[in-house]
């Protein structure tokens, strides 16, 4: 629901917003879609979880020109059947990814340092004068399941609260590269 409010500018039962995969209504102005409006274009990289069944609930539906991520995590474990949405149990290692409205494909590495990359790799190659852009970053750390990258988990015990922090350590260090990125750029 903080997704939708946060998309909407609205409560998300008044913007019609129910927590499920239906997602937002089409009818609904999304914060995207008003950026688009005003000259910006729109990217979202990482999980949407704003409605997965059908794709006017996607990204590229409500206001995005790009999307790279997943729609909700039961798709980070891969495909049942090619080219479906599946309910697989969430992994951070080695995740399925879906970019623009095509089907998942696996991503090699740490769902957290693959997030990262591709925001990072995304400021880099903006142009620095004309039209302003709008990328929206959503994370999946620290949620189950709790399997920080090795090298955030290697300065924490293996227990639940030591991979938890781990988790929280790398997804502060994503903000931070993010913010490199945008002084670099």
């Amino acid at each position: 629901a903080t997704r939708a409010g946060i998309m909407t500018g609205q409560s998300p039962a008044s913007a019609g917003f129910r927590p499920q995969h239906r997602g937002i209504s089409p009818e609904v102005i999304t914060l995207p879609e008003a950026l688009r409006e005003a000259g910006y274009s729109t990217h979202h990289i990482g999980k949407w979880h704003l409605g997965h069944s059908t794709p006017l609930a996607w990204p590229t539906a409500q206001g995005f020109d790009t999307f790279e991520g997943f729609l909700h995590q039961w798709q980070l474990g891969g495909p049942v059947e090619p080219g479906e949405l599946s309910l697989t149990p969430p992994t951070y290692r080695d995740p399925w990814l879906q970019k623009q409205d095509a089907p998942t494909q696996r991503y090699e590495g740490h769902l957290s340092q693959i997030l990262q990359d591709l925001a990072v790799e995304f400021i880099a190659t903006r142009p620095t004068s004309g039209k302003p852009w709008f990328l929206n970053l959503w994370l999946y750390a620290p949620h189950s399941p709790l399997e920080p990258q090795q090298s955030y988990a290697a300065k924490y015990p293996d227990t639940p609260r030591g991979r938890y922090l781990a988790m929280v350590e790398q997804a502060d260090a994503t903000v931070g590269a993010v913010m490199a990125a945008l002084k670099r750029q």
